[in-house]
């Protein structure tokens, strides 16, 4: 589980690797980025394409074969481009994933595999299209830098150390699936939190006040801030404090939400549903690439909206939709009179989009992103910390309205009234950022454990203190079994590298001189972790007596 092997191990891989390549795994987007790191004080960054258009679209394109095993067809943009193409052919063979980052949160869990589906619904191992991911942005970042730098030319995949970035709110299940599926195509790993990420990029960044315009200077030693990183799929929210070397350290867990902008686009499909009936809209989903346009132009209109405006979004719907409607229902469609306030149809296609309506679709999203902001506030506060600002990143933040309205909430509800500023480059922020921890390892300098951890132990018994349920007789000994023997709990500040012991000895003849095993658990309370003990405590005990010594590093 670690040590001073495994810790110089690591020292070496970062410092060896002449290219870091970042990778931002969006739910909509994804980002990469890469630099070399011939010196640290003067780096370069090398972005895949123009910084407007250096994200591509997160859906990929794989067939399927005879042999039953998926292949490669395209990723992004040209995964679009060849499902027309496809769909058009009517070729089965192949499977196509859009906006899947969300759903393996919510797939089904088989022998501890877990699944995405296509758009038809089809199931394929999770593992398999993240591979698929990584092996397109590998192929993509060694190509760019053989053909655009002189030094690229002999880089192998040796030399690159690949930072993948996931969110605060993945559990170790998903981190350890996403490493595993990354080892399929990359040698040298790092995984980093998304907000973490972000945090770093900003952190020695002077920034801009949207309130009133007053430039706010880089933190200084002592102060205290929230980074709220708000993307498609999740949003995620950490509390950092900077310390006197200009180093960062967690002053609350890392927490966040799976929601962001997507839920302001089911919102709004819903509201669709609502207008057209559930059973058009099924059928106008599978017109995919017109689907996809109505979805792409209110992208645009969700981006654009604003606070102040008086004037309504014009959004001009499909003909397809229109007649769908028509033959399904036999009627010309109208604008229902629940929605009149809201909606205006003119010309018989532009549907205008009054800021009413507008604003509904994001109360959802940021009503909880707001109380998640408290939470994270009160945390802060009840640990003796004060916060000097909220900062917001992701995508969504870039929003107007979603900035606007998060402020103007925290204000009026909570009465806060800390500064709450736009990250600049806010959708890049990320991918950026993930860099800067690299090069500076130490910049996150400790972390509030999520957990409570400990190591299996068996004690001597002691009559009157343990449950007589655990005690059992050995070699003529009362012990107790299944204790929890803890190394540190929840909240605890840990760093990078630092190791616990715990050492038992117990005697045993050559005769049982069997397998020995040795078990880290973790736990939210480490208080209540008897019972999960005490279920597995047969399974667990396979050797009568034996020695159990650990030592648990934090990763």
């Amino acid at each position: 589980m670690g040590g001073e092997e495994s810790k110089l191990k690591e020292k070496k891989k970062a410092e060896t690797c002449k290219v870091i390549a970042s990778i931002d795994f969006g739910t909509r987007y994804t980002g990469y980025a890469f630099m070399f790191r011939s010196k640290a004080s003067n780096v370069e960054i090398y972005k895949p394409q123009r910084t407007d258009m250096k994200r591509e679209h997160t859906c990929i394109m794989l067939i399927k074969k005879s042999t039953g095993k998926f292949e490669f067809v395209s990723f992004g943009t040209k995964a679009m481009d060849k499902f027309i193409e496809m769909e058009k052919e009517g070729n089965d063979d192949f499977f196509f994933f859009r906006l899947f980052k969300t759903d393996i949160m919510l797939a089904k869990e088989k022998e501890k595999s877990l699944f995405v589906k296509d758009y038809q619904g089809r199931e394929v191992d999770a593992q398999v299209v993240f591979s698929y991911v990584y092996g397109f942005v590998q192929s993509k970042t060694l190509d760019f830098l053989k053909k655009s730098v002189k030094e690229g030319e002999r880089l192998q995949d040796d030399d690159i150390l690949w930072v993948i970035t996931i969110p605060a709110t993945w559990g170790l299940m998903y981190r350890d699936f996403i490493r595993k599926a990354a080892e399929k195509s990359y040698h040298n790993i790092e995984i980093v939190l998304e907000p973490e990420a972000a945090s770093m990029y900003i952190r020695n960044k002077p920034m801009v006040c949207s309130f009133n315009g007053k430039k706010i200077e880089p933190f200084k030693n002592g102060q205290c801030y929230i980074l709220v990183d708000i993307g498609a799929g999740t949003t995620d929210i950490c509390t950092h404090k900077v310390l006197p070397d200009g180093n960062l350290i967690e002053i609350c867990s890392s927490s966040g939400i799976n929601e962001g902008g997507e839920q302001v686009n089911k919102t709004f499909f819903n509201e669709l549903k609502t207008l057209f009936t559930e059973e058009v809209m099924d059928k106008f989903k599978h017109e995919n690439m017109r689907f996809y346009k109505l979805e792409k132009e209110f992208e645009d209109i969700k981006h654009k909206f604003k606070t102040d405006t008086d004037n309504a979004f014009v959004l001009i719907l499909d003909e397809k939709l229109l007649n769908i409607f028509h033959e399904t229902t036999g009627r010309k469609f109208e604008i229902p009179s629940t929605f009149s306030e809201k909606l205006e149809l003119k010309n018989s296609d532009h549907m205008h989009m009054k800021p009413k309506f507008m604003a509904s679709l994001f109360d959802h999203i940021i009503s909880t992103i707001s109380s998640k902001i408290c939470e994270q506030i009160c945390e802060t506060e009840n640990a003796g910390h004060t916060i000097s600002c909220i900062i917001l990143s992701g995508g969504l933040s870039e929003s107007d309205y979603v900035y606007e309205s998060i402020s103007k909430t925290l204000t009026d509800s909570s009465g806060v009234k800390v500064p709450i500023i736009l990250s600049p480059n806010a959708r890049n922020a990320v991918v950026e950022g993930a860099l800067q921890i690299v090069l500076n390892p130490k910049g996150i300098a400790g972390r509030c454990s999520p957990y409570t951890y400990g190591f299996y132990s068996i004690i001597p018994f002691e009559e009157g203190n343990h449950p007589k349920h655990l005690k059992v007789i050995r070699d003529g000994k009362p012990l107790c079994i299944v204790v929890f023997y803890k190394l540190f709990e929840k909240g605890d500040y840990v760093k990078k590298g630092d190791c616990f012991f715990r050492k038992s000895v117990t005697s045993y003849k050559k005769d049982k001189n069997v397998t020995r095993y040795m078990s880290l658990w973790r736990s939210l309370d480490y208080r209540q972790n008897t019972a999960v003990w005490r279920k597995s405590a047969k399974k667990r005990q396979k050797s009568k007596n034996r020695v159990l010594v650990g030592v648990g590093q934090i990763a």
